[in-house]
């Protein structure tokens, strides 16, 4: 929200750093979009159809013919009265990903074509990111300092993230501090390892931010004049 209302456009650039496998600047991520599906009829205590019960059912099939990574059915909620011919909705959300923002169109396509009757709604896109090589080369300059090992080609992340908003519009770098192993994210077995080291990652986003920002603070150059 911040990225479409225009808050980050005079800014010079921005850093985000974040635990992760490895240290490295991020160069691509995944687009990303969730598609809501709301789908109303009765409710039936003979066996007759119901539209949104059925409708969860396609839903849940026609993810299943969709690459696992692309496309998952990220909720559901079926409500409705108990009395013969009473009022029943169903509420489905999708989460769409793609290498490119085109393939989530299509992606929502195929969802839409087995829920015709549906009505749909989109939320904003979360963009993929958008690389910088000065920021890279600061951040990267950083971690050499700091005897770190920088990966300069990590693969792409298989999400998307609301920084790859905020790097469409500046100058941005997406940050990893890696652990040997990495991090078990969300888990019981990942809290164990922010309790371990988690101060330490915290010491060093600080020490590569600090460094980084550093180097991009320096006056530049001024372009030879033409001859």
């Amino acid at each position: 929200m911040s990225a479409a209302a225009g808050a980050w456009d005079e800014i010079d650039a921005a850093l985000y750093a974040h635990p992760e496998f490895e240290d490295t600047v991020f160069l691509a991520s995944r687009w990303m979009r969730r598609e809501r599906a709301f789908i109303t009829g009765a409710r039936s205590l003979q066996g007759e159809a119901e539209a949104p019960t059925q409708a969860v059912v396609a839903a849940i099939e026609a993810v299943g013919k969709l690459p696992s990574a692309d496309a998952i059915v990220e909720h559901v909620r079926l409500e409705g009265d108990v009395e013969e011919g009473g009022g029943l909705c169903a509420r489905i959300h999708f989460l769409l990903r793609s290498d490119e923002e085109a393939g989530l169109d299509e992606l929502a396509a195929a969802l839409q074509t087995a829920l015709p009757d549906a009505a749909w709604s989109s939320d904003p896109v979360v963009c993929g990111l958008r690389p910088n090589d000065e920021v890279t080369a600061a951040v990267k300059g950083a971690m050499d300092v700091l005897g770190r090992h920088f990966v300069d080609h990590p693969g792409r992340l298989p999400f998307g993230t609301d920084f790859g908003n905020v790097s469409q519009r500046v100058p941005s770098a997406l940050i990893g501090i890696g652990r040997p192993g990495g991090w078990a994210f969300h888990t019981d077995e990942g809290a164990e390892q922010f309790a371990h080291d988690g101060e330490e990652c915290a010491l060093s986003i600080a020490q590569v931010l600090s460094l980084a920002s550093v180097r991009l603070l320096q006056p530049r150059e001024a372009p030879a004049p033409p001859t």
